[in-house]
């Protein structure tokens, strides 16, 4: 559950290695026990334990996925991977969200500061009136960050899934969304809903297969069908 993986700085003094790097004005906010800043984060805060501890002893499981150094302020600049109120209809899954992190001091300290990219549906716990039938979406995840200076723009590409009340996820999809560099990583209106940090809101596109036999495959999951019968996902 680190933060951080282990990296390494050069001072004049004994070389420490990141990963033991501890905030002096907060010994529980450390970078080998992420626990305090997971929970307090702003997905921690709002996460629920799961009714079982055995499988999942913490309400908020965050790991640091992809770090982007600000050439003018040499600010370390990270995504951060949420996997929050774990079983949330009894299941084995959980929710997940993107945060992003600051580190003003290279890597020893870190700041969640706020979402980039959240689910546009409910990630409370057993929230029956959003999700009436067998599934329920898990929010967004496994971020992976692209930052091309060429266009000026930081793009991310996540996934998103679809989940069966019952147990086991499936119906994946992959997303890209893409915003300003010159925005500096300012979070979106609200906190909320797909967009990634800019002065502005940021453009999002599922990626879906396409070739010129099957150029329908281009709508991605734009397409919806029509069922009377209650819906479930298989992988």
């Amino acid at each position: 559950m680190e933060l951080l993986h282990r990296h390494r700085l050069r001072h004049r003094h004994p070389v420490e290695r990141l990963s033991d790097a501890v905030d002096p004005a907060n010994p529980d906010d450390r970078n080998n026990d992420t626990t305090w800043r997971c929970d307090n984060s702003p997905t921690g805060v709002r996460s629920t334990r799961a009714p079982s501890t055995g499988s999942y002893a913490h309400r908020n499981y965050c790991d640091l996925a992809g770090v982007w150094v600000d050439p003018d302020t040499g600010d370390w600049y990270g995504l951060v991977h949420n996997e929050f109120t774990p079983q949330p209809f009894g299941d084995g899954v959980h929710f997940d969200g993107i945060d992003y992190a600051v580190s003003r001091d290279r890597g020893r300290t870190w700041t969640i500061r706020d979402h980039v990219i959240t689910s546009p549906y409910s990630t409370e716990r057993g929230d029956t009136a959003a999700f009436p039938q067998q599934t329920y979406h898990y929010g967004t995840g496994d971020p992976r960050l692209f930052v091309d200076t060429g266009s000026g723009y930081f793009y991310v590409f996540y996934g998103s899934r679809i989940v069966n009340k019952g147990g086991g996820w499936a119906a994946f999809h992959g997303h890209v969304a893409r915003a300003p560099i010159s925005g500096r990583w300012r979070p979106p209106p609200g906190g909320s809903g797909t967009a990634v940090p800019g002065p502005s809101p940021a453009r999002e596109a599922a990626r879906a297969p396409w070739s010129r036999s099957a150029p329908a495959a281009r709508r991605g999951t734009s397409r919806r069908r029509r069922s009377t019968t209650p819906p479930t996902a298989a992988a």
